[in-house]
């Protein structure tokens, strides 16, 4: 499957330099890997890319990217620190495409707190087909693809 040139952790920064007013606003480990899932999931489902490579993993608190994961997890469920390299940031906004579908993955789900997500996440087919291969299996991307194909309309 094709795949825009962004990793899983150009993303994760994308989110993570969002202007927050509120506290339900701010971005957990695990909201942030929530948001990943989603923002992997509509990409696919709109522009019938990849939005990233990195594997989507089905961990037992919901959608997983092993990398990003690695390097924020010592935050714990506290919120993470801003992002500010604007070089990365202005590298995704150069796709207008890209960066309209995680713009509005950010308003949908922002006030959702990670733990909220992650239930959202459990009620999902391709979570619940990973996991029925096992916790840590991956979500295949076309898995992903078929079922947020369901929530577009073109």
């Amino acid at each position: 499957m094709q795949s825009f040139n962004f990793n899983a952790e150009d993303i994760a920064e994308y989110f993570l330099a969002q202007p927050t007013s509120r506290k339900s606003e701010e971005i957990t480990p695990l909201k942030l890997q929530k948001l990943l899932y989603y923002a992997q999931g509509f990409t696919l489902a709109i522009l019938g890319k990849s939005l990233f490579t990195d594997r989507i993993e089905a961990w037992r608190h919901g959608p997983v990217c092993r990398n990003v994961y690695e390097k924020y997890k010592k935050y714990s469920y506290h919120p993470l620190p801003k992002f500010k390299d604007m070089d990365k940031l202005n590298k995704i906004k150069s796709s207008q495409n890209v960066s309209a579908i995680l713009d509005a993955v950010w308003i949908y789900f922002k006030d959702y707190s990670g733990v909220q997500l992650e239930e959202m996440t459990h009620q999902e087919k391709p979570w619940q087909d990973a996991v029925t291969n096992g916790l840590n299996t991956e979500m295949p991307p076309y898995d992903l693809l078929k079922y947020f194909k369901g929530f577009v309309k073109k």
